[in-house]
């Protein structure tokens, strides 16, 4: 029989280590339950988003697209109006007859003369010059207008439609949108419970909630803020659920379908190292760095190194410049958004050298502009051909010189004259040495807006190493008179990127509509550097610095130039490496 009264007496005294035994049972049962599930969440399969814009104001003549309708590559998507384009068409048309005819009557003039007058022949060949100039004006302007008709770039189909035919459309404004046809990435929503065990690198399972489909892909970004869920994703329309957004980069032959939700489970153990995560940005690895491929007949003759580039949407090409060139030839480089220079390397025709170019630019009349760094070289000179600033076109014969000038020498002449000039100040030259130049500088961007250039400086700083822009208006006047009037140059902008040492300068800038695009790099030789923005307003003054945003850091490589492509939405961003002696590209999406 059992003793009740001794099993009483057993258990109490060893209650506290059935109690602490108890204990440790449920505690390992909890761990394992733990374990055992899965970090799991939700997501949606996407495409990036293209934006269809121009860098003029149009107006919608017809839009021959639906929301949601697909599309394939080369079909036309719109047809737009510019009543400036036309109205300027006409003007130089009209100039054109008119100097065609006064050239017919000095001809039929000279052939009654038994002597021809040698003003009267500079006459004909002032016209000629005037006519081959407007005839180039004419052929840019028929350039324009045939991007007046814009075609899809690929199959997909089309996201928004944001105007209507008769409505106008400001400077780069979205007027349509287009998807890839198949999703290039999943948009997972986190909750935020276990939003800290997703990094970048994590491996995450994705399968189709409706079919079969599964497969494995690596995170790519995290969200930097805590957002609302969409109404997709909650339980019930009324219970809000909060956490972070990811991204998810998909194989390009996937099959899952565009907007497709999908279930997402993070796997363990594998990771990628998410060490190079900084402050909230997701700082390029190595491995992002695409190589620009330099065809040898290009190579053996000069060694390729990127200072600038711009991009010609209605050819979807970039135009490249090099700081060096063969016997300091003008060269410029044709690169396909692939990363690929071309084998025709061609000449800016009539200019006969120029050497260290670092900035190029195309204003909204579609003419360009080449600078060079205006300092010094390895041997402490400053030669003519370092110094230029020239104004190009392009016809369908090729480049050709418009106008140039003299830059560094007409800033220092005109700071002799005005030393008192805010500008004077911060470039002038520290010793007071007498030299041919008083003033100092390093010219690697330019923008050129409404007949203004903007020139972004390397090595020029002021009030606590803040970036400096220089402005000079009336530049249309500089090019056809070759000097400078007081008041016609400025500090526009003055930028803190809140920088320590080493001192970064900047190296190129591109501006996309109201927003400054600039890039910056080590002076110190470093090969690093990064991507900032700020508001961009023309008309500025320079009394208060702009505070930067910062929205990549680039380590291995130094960027050297910047370009918008409005095709894709992307900045194309090109580097130069000092120690592989190779040039390399990357693409980032706005």
């Amino acid at each position: 029989m059992l003793d009740l009264k001794n099993l009483k007496y057993n258990l109490q005294d060893n209650a506290l280590f059935i109690g602490t035994w108890l204990l440790a049972l449920v505690t390992v049962l909890g761990i394992n339950i733990s374990n055992t599930q899965s970090l799991s969440f939700v997501g949606v399969t996407d495409s990036k988003e293209v934006n269809i814009n121009l860098k003029h104001a149009v107006v919608i003549e017809k839009i021959h697209v639906l929301p949601g309708q697909r599309v394939v590559k080369g079909q036309i998507l719109a047809e737009l109006d510019r009543p400036d384009l036309v109205k300027q068409l006409n003007e130089v048309s009209h100039q054109l007859e008119q100097l065609h005819n006064q050239l017919n009557l000095n001809e039929s003039l000279n052939e009654s003369l038994k002597s021809i007058k040698e003003d009267e022949r500079e006459n004909d060949n002032a016209l000629t010059i005037q006519i081959r100039s407007l005839e180039n004006q004419y052929e840019l302007l028929q350039k324009e207008s045939e991007e007046l008709k814009i075609f899809a770039q690929f199959d997909g189909h089309i996201g928004f439609v944001n105007y209507k035919s008769g409505e106008s459309v400001s400077p780069f404004t979205p007027i349509l949108t287009m998807h890839q046809k198949t999703p290039t990435f999943v948009r997972g929503y986190v909750h935020e419970s276990i939003m800290d065990k997703i990094k970048i690198g994590s491996t995450i399972k994705i399968s189709s909630l409706n079919s079969g489909r599964v497969m494995k892909s690596k995170v790519t970004s995290v969200g930097t803020r805590i957002i609302e869920f969409p109404e997709r994703f909650r339980r019930s329309i009324d219970q809000k659920i909060w956490g972070r957004e990811i991204g998810i980069k998909l194989s390009p032959k996937n099959s899952f379908l565009l907007g497709e939700k999908v279930f997402l489970e993070l796997l363990p153990n594998e990771s990628f190292d998410a060490e190079r995560e900084l402050a909230n940005e997701f700082i390029e690895k190595e491995e992002n760095y695409q190589r620009i491929s330099v065809p040898s007949s290009v190579e053996d003759k000069q060694e390729l190194e990127p200072s600038g580039l711009v991009y010609l949407p209605g050819q979807n090409k970039f135009v490249l410049i090099s700081d060096d060139t063969h016997e300091s030839e003008p060269d410029l480089f044709t690169l396909s958004p692939e990363g690929v220079v071309s084998e025709s390397v061609h000449k800016i025709e009539g200019l006969g050298s120029i050497k260290d170019m670092e900035a190029i630019a195309q204003d909204e009349t579609g003419k360009f502009y080449v600078a060079s760094s205006q300092s010094e070289d390895k041997d402490g000179d400053i030669p003519k051909d370092r110094r230029r600033l020239v104004r190009f076109i392009q016809n369908s014969d090729g480049f050709f010189e418009d106008k140039k000038t003299d830059l560094l020498k007409n800033l220092s002449e005109l700071a002799v004259l005005y030393p008192e000039e805010s500008w004077v100040e911060t470039l002038k030259k520290d010793n007071l040495i007498e030299d041919d130049f008083i003033i100092k500088m390093d010219v690697e961007g330019l923008i050129v807006k409404n007949d203004t250039a903007f020139l972004g400086l390397r090595s020029t700083f002021i009030e606590g190493d803040k970036l400096v822009i220089l402005k000079i208006e009336q530049l249309d006047r500089l090019l056809r008179e070759d000097d400078l009037l007081k008041g016609q140059v400025s500090i526009s902008h003055k930028i803190d990127i809140a920088q320590g040492a080493p001192i970064q300068g900047i190296s190129d800038m591109t501006l996309i509509g109201n927003e400054l695009y600039f890039l910056t790099a080590y002076n110190s030789g470093q090969e690093q550097g990064s991507l900032f923005k700020i508001p961009f307003d023309e008309n500025a003054s320079s009394i208060e610095p702009l505070k930067a945003e910062k929205i990549k850091v680039f380590n291995e490589h130094k960027p050297e130039g910047i370009a918008y492509n409005s095709l894709t939405s992307e900045l194309y961003i090109v580097f130069e490496s000092n120690h592989s002696k190779k040039s390399y590209y990357v693409k980032v999406t706005i």
